[in-house]
């Protein structure tokens, strides 16, 4: 069943405060997936309650949480010579790595992250749920949770790297 992100607020009993709104809202217009320090920036909301707000809807399912490690160091870096001091302080002690962006599956499903744009696909596949239960069935554990990050490069990026590619081919050869 789809469920807004207003509804697993709801049945989870937590409220969609002005300072959520704000954040889903800049998380919506985002044409890719932001560091809690970018969301911060943006929102207007402080660094911590864009944390804690991130933490709960991503536990909610309503946001996807991607690790990066790159990613907050280098939002760091800019916060640190143009935020307000809680911005940079946060910055400075921050090494989270993780990227936020509306999910868009329902239901359980894995994360890609493309390395070259950030991207984040929301994949689901019956093949490695099967082979979880194989694993589970083989060794006699129970697995209770699972964290599987995808990463490599999307379709658009693989196909500016073959152009790119290409044009450089084409240049050697008329050298």
């Amino acid at each position: 069943m789809y469920m807004t992100i207003f509804e697993r607020l709801s049945a989870a009993g937590y409220k969609l405060t002005a300072p959520r709104r704000r954040i889903l809202d800049v998380l919506r217009m985002s044409e890719a997936p932001l560091t809690a320090l970018e969301v911060a920036a943006r929102s207007g909301v402080s660094v911590a309650s864009t944390y804690r707000a991130l933490a709960l809807l991503a536990d909610l399912g309503a946001v996807s949480e991607t690790s990066d490690p790159c990613a907050e160091r280098a939002a760091g870096q800019t916060a640190l010579a143009t935020a307000p001091v809680e911005l940079a302080a946060a910055a400075v002690d921050d090494a989270r790595g993780r990227r936020y962006a509306i999910c868009t599956a329902t239901g359980h499903h894995h994360h890609f992250t493309c390395r070259a744009c950030h991207a984040t696909l929301d994949v689901s596949s019956a093949a490695l749920e099967t082979a979880l239960a194989e694993i589970e069935q083989a060794t006699g554990v129970r697995i209770e949770r699972h964290d599987i990050a995808l990463g490599g490069l999307c379709a658009a990026c693989q196909r500016t790297a073959r152009r790119s590619a290409e044009d450089d081919t084409m240049t050697e050869e008329r050298a």
